[in-house]
């Protein structure tokens, strides 16, 4: 988003960023998207719900598939 110029400055943060990418994007990277809209989904659970949601295992995998959209990305 910044290097097109724009700053999510409202509440939800991260929800912005992630509908700016998917509209950025066109539906080249969908799965990508959608998982990350999941994890971010579950971490304002986590953050402001409830604890222990999410397993070590599953940590794991997400960081991956990040390191994985990381280099797409770059």
């Amino acid at each position: 988003m910044f290097s097109y110029g724009y700053r999510a400055q409202e509440e939800e943060q991260h929800k912005i960023v992630v509908e700016f990418v998917k509209a950025t994007f066109e539906g080249k990277y969908d799965d990508f998207i959608e998982m990350f809209d999941r994890v971010r989904r579950k971490r304002h659970e986590v953050i402001y719900d409830e604890e222990g949601m999410i397993s070590e295992f599953e940590a794991n995998e997400n960081l991956k598939i990040a390191n994985e959209y990381i280099k797409i990305v770059e």
